[in-house]
């Protein structure tokens, strides 16, 4: 089962196989929602069994976990942007940082 809708105001739920297909309006406010939103992915990944899909974003001042939808499973950052980015320029200026000792 996956969700196709998640707009506020309505819901859709399908199975894999598209043989099944429930929409309407959202019966759940807010965090409620959210609940039944993390409810759904988890069932999702219990009865798929693609536990390896769900990882930790491993920046030390993050937190996050998600879902790696690439098709090698090879994601890293919960967020290119902003995680990813911010190893990325971290190692770069290590790299070009003059190292001690060394003269021009």
């Amino acid at each position: 089962m996956s969700i196709i809708s998640g707009s506020t105001r309505s819901w859709a739920l399908a199975s894999h196989n598209n043989a099944r297909r429930r929409t309407g309006p959202s019966p759940l406010p807010g965090a409620s929602r959210a609940l039944a939103t993390l409810v759904v992915a988890l069932a999702t990944v219990l009865i798929t069994g693609e536990v390896e899909r769900v990882k930790r974003c491993p920046a030390e001042d993050c937190g996050w976990v998600f879902w790696d939808s690439t098709k090698n499973r090879s994601r890293r950052w919960c967020s290119m942007q902003v995680c990813g980015n911010r190893n990325k320029a971290r190692t770069f200026a290590s790299r070009n940082r003059p190292s001690q000792g060394r003269t021009a």
